[in-house]
């Protein structure tokens, strides 16, 4: 047999098999039964011509194609006799043999019957995280039930704006604070980018953030570069290291709203939040003065205004890692690792 040639058989269909899932097929070539699955019928066509099958004898079985390889079944062919082994056999069946395809059909048909096991379920008691169940008073319950609303309409609802209103009033706290943006008015041609607040329950406390759609920005336009690089593993276990051996104190400081601190160089406008719409700020966009979540050029930014201020300060940059700043003092030494988180 060569590498193209057809591997499949030919043989006639007997019934299901009682020991494994799969059919009853007299093998022409080899004659022989075996019982195999990977089997395709031929509906259309019959082995036997019209004419010679005998009086009496019922439409003979389908044709089948065998596919692989097939398992013998001995005890059926005992029951043969040298004239059948022969040659082509029509489809006549004894009674001992029609009373075993019988049973072997009502085997098959109590096989996919049979409902599935139940499945295992876990015995461990389940008890929620130790820091939902702080305190025993309705209100810590009800903050940790509360729903994150998936925009600003949902959580200015009368049965949201309760627990919601204390974030977005500080957020726009801070954004006043540190001069994010000014109120200009909206000329024709200006690209605005749209915005949107982002809800967060944080240790059972409100937290929003509103943050600009930057992946509408264009190279060339809104932004130039937006590279901004991290500190290296490599350099935190170093500085481990060293607080280790020199027994110095180690503290992680985490900048709140860091990105509201970047100054920008390009003019990017943006849509007026919903919390500040009114009928005077109509004809008004946002005018970016400092940098915001969802810009491209904010992590950038950023770690330009930190380095800025630490050299100010008297820090210098290591000379293999930028976001690693070194100052020497009279008394030790102060080692400040920065990382961007994007």
């Amino acid at each position: 047999m060569k590498k193209l040639d057809a591997c499949s058989k030919s043989g006639l269909m007997k019934g299901y098999s009682s020991q494994s899932k799969g059919y009853r097929i007299w093998d022409l070539e080899s004659s022989k039964l075996i019982a195999i699955r990977d089997v395709t019928f031929a509906e259309s066509s019959f082995h036997y011509p019209t004419n010679e099958i005998p009086n009496g004898v019922g439409k003979p079985s389908n044709v089948a194609v065998l596919r692989g390889e097939g398992k013998a079944e001995k005890e059926d062919n005992i029951d043969l006799s040298p004239e059948e082994r022969a040659g082509p056999i029509p489809d006549i069946q004894s009674d001992d043999e029609s009373e075993d395809s019988d049973n072997s059909d009502n085997n098959f048909e109590d096989a996919q019957q049979t409902p599935d096991p139940p499945l295992r379920r876990s015995t461990r008691n389940r008890r929620p995280p130790s820091k939902w169940c702080i305190g025993n008073n309705a209100l810590n319950k009800a903050l940790v039930a509360q729903e994150v609303p998936p925009s600003y309409r949902t959580a200015t609802i009368p049965e949201n704006i309760a627990f919601w209103q204390p974030g977005i009033d500080k957020e726009h706290e801070c954004l006043k604070r540190n001069k994010t943006w000014e109120l200009v008015d909206y000329s024709r041609g200006m690209k605005m980018l749209p915005c949107k607040y982002v809800f967060k329950v944080k240790e059972n406390k409100p937290k929003v953030s509103l943050v600009t759609l930057g992946s509408l920005q264009m190279h060339g336009v809104d932004y130039n570069k937006a590279f901004a690089p991290v500190v290296m593993m490599t350099t935190i276990r170093t500085v481990l290291a060293v607080t280790a051996l020199q027994d110095l104190q180690l503290q992680q400081i985490d900048v709140v709203t860091a990105f509201l601190n970047g100054d920008l160089d390009e003019d990017i406008y943006m849509v007026v939040p919903e919390r500040l719409k009114t009928n005077a700020t109509s004809n008004k966009v946002c005018k970016f003065l400092k940098s915001l979540y969802g810009l491209k050029q904010s992590p950038r930014q950023w770690y330009f205004k930190m380095h800025e201020f630490s050299t100010k300060v008297g820090f210098t940059s290591s000379l293999n890692d930028p976001c690693l700043c070194i100052r020497h003092l009279s008394s030790g030494i102060v080692l400040v690792a920065l990382y961007v988180d994007c």
